[in-house]
């Protein structure tokens, strides 16, 4: 079926005339802090953009389209993976675009429109005000939004909401050509035979088919999102700033909940928090359950006193009660640890803000300090974002941990367990432990790949895991990909670098 989809001229804010112009630097001095992002990942640009609207940001577009400039669209830098850092060209920075309108009700719906360059936390704490949820919480809450949008990003309540994707209500991209698609979910259904048109100001158009590659059925951030009868919308959610400029987005808000409870789980063996993890999903409604292995906490101890001396591994949970639950859900925690083993006298409970703060900085403070470590060091640690299906989770953690034994290299191991998703951070002192790490991890995206798993499942591809994005599609898959680039982006001038081969997109 052929679905025809118009492009719009950008939209002019009402104090359009009175907003600054376009700023243009192109002295490389000035703008080296966004020539780096939180990987450590080093590009290199000739120029650097600020706008403040819509119709600038169409206006940069369709100026660096003309001369076929690559151009980098670019958020607060928090990524790990390259894609808002440069190899060469122009960089737009969003950070002028950091607006948001009051809370819109329709009907049972709530939402808000959001501009991209809107600090995460902002947003969340100005919703909480409201006595609503935003229910997506990256653990980097100073990212912007439109980056937490183009990444898909997720994070611990992932678990139970999902990642931003079912968030979103509806966008404005602008594309290449200056042009603007507007999208609202649920106007637009395609599945794998449509054919999708879009209508640019000049009647011609630019065409593109779903592909025909499978997603994994798990926690997933590589490549193009695709399922059949699919939400157009969708497809723009997680693309990482390859097919346009997200210049706002509509997202969804929900009552805050009543309130909720926090437990840290200390146990002295490993195996026991995987048994109890695979319990808890089927017999508790936690809405996040992370794990960190015994490095992990060894890195921390110093600043958390409270850690079992005796601890090996920690569960970290979060689960939403009402008055009349809290009892219940206590008591079914309380049951878990008993059956396996839990250190119970010295494991935190807490339903109050402040000691729910204490866990979240504990979970918080171990990536801080590992990257303390390797900025230390001077090596970039190698860290997995990989997730696999439920099935396969002990048999990957074994894994990891055969393998890492068998090189000898120092790691933390820490993430989202209650998604099969976990972190492991192998921290080289050498650059000969470098080059081991990074054969190992190779491995292990090959094991991850059989076992049905995904590449990544939160941060990303952006520049650095393009060679895992083919590894896990193959080479057709990626060329269907990149065929919907185009569509997008004809001369292929955004993002350069990200998602694909330069000689691919030849």
């Amino acid at each position: 079926m052929k679905i025809q989809v118009p492009l719009e001229a950008p939209k002019l804010k009402k104090n359009e005339s009175q907003l600054p112009p376009i700023l243009k630097k192109e002295d490389k001095t000035i703008f080296q802090n966004y020539l780096l992002d939180a990987s450590n990942f080093k590009g290199d640009g000739n120029s650097l953009f600020f706008v403040h609207s819509e119709s600038q940001i169409s206006q940069v577009l369709k100026e660096t389209s003309a001369r076929k400039e690559p151009l980098t669209i670019q958020g607060a830098l928090t990524g790990l993976t390259g894609a808002a850092v440069p190899e060469k060209g122009a960089i737009l920075t969003l950070e002028k675009l950091n607006n948001y309108s009051e809370i819109i009700l329709r009907g049972t719906d709530t939402s808000a429109f959001v501009e991209p360059g809107v600090l995460l936390k902002d947003f969340q704490d100005y919703a909480e005000s409201k006595g609503l949820f935003y229910t997506p919480d990256p653990t980097e809450r100073s990212a912007w939004i439109g980056g937490t949008v183009a990444t898909n990003a997720s994070g611990a309540r992932s678990y139970k909401y999902g990642a931003t994707r079912p968030h979103v209500k509806s966008l404005r991209l602008v594309l290449s050509s200056g042009e603007v698609l507007v999208l609202k979910r649920g106007q637009y259904i395609v599945s794998s035979n449509d054919e999708i048109y879009l209508e640019r100001l000049d009647q011609t158009t630019s065409s593109f088919k779903i592909p025909s590659y499978c997603m994994p059925p798990i926690k997933h951030a590589a490549g193009y999102y695709v399922t059949d009868k699919m939400d157009l919308i969708d497809l723009i959610i997680g693309s990482e700033g390859t097919l346009g400029v997200i210049s706002e987005v509509e997202l969804n808000l929900i009552p805050l909940p009543e309130k909720f409870v926090s437990l840290m789980i200390f146990f002295e063996n490993e195996d026991d928090v995987l048994k109890c993890v695979r319990e808890a999903k089927s017999k508790t409604n936690a809405r996040a359950l992370e794990y960190f292995d015994s490095f992990s906490l060894d890195f921390i101890r110093g600043k958390f006193k409270r850690i079992p001396e005796q601890a090996n591994s920690a569960l970290f949970v979060e689960e939403e009660i009402t008055d009349g639950s809290e009892d219940r859900v206590l008591e079914s925690w309380f049951e878990l640890m008993e059956i396996y083993r839990a250190i119970i006298d010295q494991s935190w409970v807490g339903t109050t803000r402040e000691k729910h703060e204490e866990m979240i900085a504990f979970r918080h403070e171990v990536p801080v300090v590992i990257n303390e470590i390797m900025s230390r060091r001077g090596f970039r640690k190698i860290a997995t974002d990989m997730a696999v299906p439920d099935e396969a989770l002990e048999e990957m953690m074994l894994y990891y941990r055969m393998t890492i034994n068998e090189v000898g290299l120092q790691a933390a191991t820490f993430g989202h367990i209650g998604n099969n998703h976990l972190h492991v951070n192998l921290m080289p002192k050498s650059q000969k432990e470098f080059d081991v790490a990074l054969e190992l991890y190779k491995k292990w995206m090959k094991k991850v790949i059989d076992l049905k798993g995904t590449v990544s499942a939160e941060h990303g591809i952006g520049k650095i895991k393009v060679p895992y994005l083919e590894m896990m599609y193959g080479e057709e898959a990626i060329k269907e990909m990149i065929q919907i680039k185009k569509a997008f982006d004809p001369d292929c001038v955004l993002g350069r670098g990200t998602l694909f081969r330069e000689e691919l997109l030849e």
